[in-house]
């Protein structure tokens, strides 16, 4: 959000103001918990719309959705919607993940949802086959594919940095960063390390509760392989960009039903990895199975084992399939393409 945003403020056709819609202090927060604190925090963020709108009064209001399985989620971001749209605004929304629960629920709630949808200008989706989502509640011809991007800078940096500290890890890297629940494919990865004994595994990200911590754990020491898992918890700037930059293999073998195009996915190709991950959401935009990575089928341990033992024992394999992913990085996903294609974006539906 801060790259798109200091992207769209340096083309001079956009003036830009920005409210900080977000609610939840942390992943594993999402989802229903701590609902009266984000409820009072929510009507203040739609006060302070409600201001912009009279002071700044913008030509577009663009929102990124809500999405979790309670109808919660789309009553917090109907205020914005009906703000702006009550204010003669168009609307433009931005939809991250696979699977737009509010899309799908029936009667009264359907009826209210389609109230809102049928009105927006401009529905941003993170991949091809997404375009289907919102389920016909917004016009087909209203909806664009953005696949996520970053910003290559702190890639290279890292690459830099890299180089000159030299890795003393005599086992191949192996990468997983995202929640730490089943549904991203954490368990599968842990089953699957027993059969992988030429690797170290690194898990970036936080744990959804202390009991899944322990289970797997448990299961890590039970089969004697504690010793080649790293579990960081959460890690950004120059520390996550390194581990990216310090790794052979990224995996990523979720079935999140909310999987949409996942962020970690592009900065995999950022840092030239071969990724094995399963056919999902809209990963398919950032990996061609067998050209720069693998498909494995979901819940499948043994797969993501084979997988991972083809490349570990390839390496002309895994440099070939790492310099596709940064070739594919630097034709889709760069910073200033995404920028530009928002800006195409805004400027079609600002012609509307």
């Amino acid at each position: 959000m801060e790259a798109l945003l200091t992207g769209l403020r340096q083309n001079k056709k956009f003036a830009v103001h920005h409210l900080n819609t977000q609610v939840s202090r942390s992943l594993a927060e999402k989802g229903g918990k701590h609902q009266l604190r984000k409820s009072i925090y929510g009507a203040y963020q739609v006060a302070q719309l409600i201001r912009q709108l009279i002071t700044f009064s913008p030509d577009m209001v663009y929102l990124t959705l809500t999405n979790s399985p309670s109808f919660l989620g789309f009553l917090r971001d109907s205020p914005f919607m009906l703000a702006a749209l009550l204010f003669g605004k168009k609307l433009a929304i931005w939809f991250l993940g696979g699977h737009y629960f509010y899309a799908h629920t029936t009667g009264l709630k359907r009826s209210f949802v389609r109230v809102l949808l049928s009105r927006v200008s401009l529905a941003v989706v993170e991949g091809q086959c997404l375009k289907g989502v919102f389920q016909e509640l917004v016009p087909r011809e209203r909806i664009r594919v953005m696949p996520n991007s970053v910003d290559d800078a702190p890639f290279l940096e890292a690459r830099i940095r890299m180089a000159n500290k030299g890795n003393s890890d005599t086992l191949k890297r192996i990468l997983f960063v995202g929640l730490m629940c089943p549904e991203k494919g954490v368990r599968d990865i842990i089953a699957a390390i027993p059969q992988v004994p030429a690797a170290h595994f690194i898990f970036v990200g936080e744990w959804p509760s202390a009991q899944d911590e322990k289970e797997v754990l448990d299961f890590l020491h039970q089969n004697n392989v504690a010793d080649r898992v790293t579990f960081t918890g959460v890690v950004s700037g120059p520390a996550k960009f390194d581990l990216f930059s310090s790794s052979d293999i990224f995996v990523f073998p979720t079935y999140f039903v909310y999987e949409g195009h996942a962020v970690s996915s592009v900065e995999a190709l950022a840092a030239g990895l071969p990724i094995i991950c399963t056919d999902h959401g809209a990963l398919n935009e950032s990996v061609r199975d067998g050209w720069n990575g693998f498909f494995v089928p979901k819940s499948d341990p043994a797969a993501i084992a084979r997988r991972l033992n083809h490349l570990l024992s390839d390496d002309d394999l895994r440099r070939t399939m790492g310099e596709r992913s940064r070739q594919l990085y630097e034709e889709r996903f760069t910073l200033p393409q995404y920028v530009e294609n928002w800006s195409k974006a805004i400027l079609r539906c600002a012609a509307i």
